[in-house]
């Protein structure tokens, strides 16, 4: 699974990440509003600058992409209103331990990595 998440792009790598701790603490599903607020938390306890911001849109994409290569499953929340509104929520479709440990050699996301594994 290393060399599969380490030709992930950079806000790819770190939106599984942020994934992997939120199912260590049983808070997924999730949506993309609160991928973007564990990627604000995790940040803000490691004191590090990844990125100046992920945006949401970039998140999105992440998910996308993500998904489509099997490594996320999206599922739509129960009670989505017949006019489309409700949004889709996410979870790792890969072992988040095993997901965390392929991306702590990661020059780019090791701190993000090892904050995630405690």
């Amino acid at each position: 699974m290393q060399g599969e998440l380490a030709s992930r792009s950079l806000s790819g790598r770190i939106v599984l990440l942020c994934l992997a701790d939120l199912e260590y603490t049983a808070k997924t599903p999730v949506h993309t509003g609160e991928v973007i607020g564990e990627l604000r938390d995790l940040l803000d306890a490691i004191d590090e600058h990844l990125l100046d911001s992920l945006s949401e849109a970039a998140v999105n994409r992440a998910l996308n992409r993500l998904e489509a290569d099997g490594l996320v499953e999206m599922s739509s929340p129960s009670g989505t209103s017949p006019t489309g509104k409700g949004r889709p929520q996410y979870t790792l479709a890969a072992d988040s331990g095993d997901v965390v440990s392929s991306l702590a050699d990661d020059d780019e996301v090791a701190p993000l990595a090892e904050h995630v594994s405690q």
